[in-house]
């Protein structure tokens, strides 16, 4: 969302004909040099091998609703995962509750089959 933000504000304040040079990163610790003249539009990878064009404006509205949405999905798993980790103590004490009363009738078991002999 930044780069498009950039890219509106190059083509705003460039002329038509004068090129913006980048810095890009190719690789880890590798980076390149280019140039390219301000454009209306801007290449989004969407995944699954798909690629489509927007003009500046869409392509930026598009960003903000799916971080918006990300942000949204994000709080509901946090959410989700609070009320699992919950669930998870609560499973933990219960088990250690019915181990400790299974200790108990053993040696209750065992007392009675002492007090027998």
């Amino acid at each position: 969302m930044y780069v498009v933000e950039h890219l509106v504000s190059k083509s705003s304040e460039a002329s038509e004909d004068e090129p913006t040079e980048y810095t890009y990163q190719l690789a880890e610790n590798i980076w390149s040099k280019a140039s390219a003249p301000p454009s209306k539009t801007v290449c989004l990878w969407l995944g699954a091998n798909c690629m489509l064009e927007y003009t500046l404006d869409e392509a930026l509205d598009l960003l903000k609703t799916n971080e918006n949405n990300a942000r949204t999905t994000l709080s509901s798993l946090e959410e989700d995962m609070a009320f699992l980790r919950d669930q998870i103590t609560t499973t933990e004490v219960n088990i250690a509750r019915t181990h400790n009363y299974g200790v108990k009738l053993r040696q209750a078991a065992k007392a009675k089959e002492a007090g027998k002999s």
